[in-house]
């Protein structure tokens, strides 16, 4: 695959998934500067880095192995669901009907009080944003005093109660990410 097509191919990855490990493995470095836009794992030259990949991928395999655990668990007509919090965009609630949606578009529905739910997430990486949304902080492109836009290019409303909390919130997340 000559280099122009790894990085059309890298681009498409990215546009559909934000999350997905990108390694360049490539007989040059002519590129490498140009592969950032599409934020590789890594970039590694033949002949040259190749004994690297093998760390590299040890690496991936062993943070995707510890974020294993950190799933929303959740079932609806007797089917069990285990979603990783990663490809989770926001739920929403209307009438104890929570609906999850997904990086990828998909939505899933189950029942549950918005207080159970609000309990049942992982407070270091969603948010309360108003009263029938909870949001993934690492999908928030944009914050305003009324309105949450993601990276998706999804808006939602933002409460003007939950705002000062939610602003807090979302600081200390920035600052703790990797």
């Amino acid at each position: 695959m000559d280099s122009f097509d790894g990085l059309k191919t890298a681009t498409k990855i990215r546009e559909i998934n934000q999350q997905a490990k990108i390694i360049f493995l490539t007989t040059s470095n002519d590129y490498v500067f140009d592969s950032f836009d599409v934020e590789p794992s890594s970039y590694l030259v033949k002949n040259k880095d190749e004994e690297k990949l093998q760390t590299v991928l040890d690496k991936i395999i062993l943070k995707k192995s510890i974020k294993q655990n950190d799933n929303f668990n959740f079932t609806h007509k007797s089917v069990y669901y285990s979603i990783s919090n990663d490809d989770i965009l926001f739920f929403e609630i209307n009438h104890r009907v929570v609906t999850l949606h997904t990086i990828e578009g998909k939505a899933y529905e189950f029942y549950s009080s918005f207080v159970e739910l609000d309990q049942r997430v992982n407070k270091k990486r969603f948010v309360k944003i108003y009263r029938s949304y909870i949001v993934n902080m690492q999908y928030i492109k944009q914050l305003s005093i009324d309105e949450v836009e993601l990276k998706t290019g999804i808006k939602l409303p933002v409460s003007k109660k939950c705002f000062n909390e939610l602003r807090k919130t979302f600081a200390n997340f920035l600052n703790t990410e990797e």
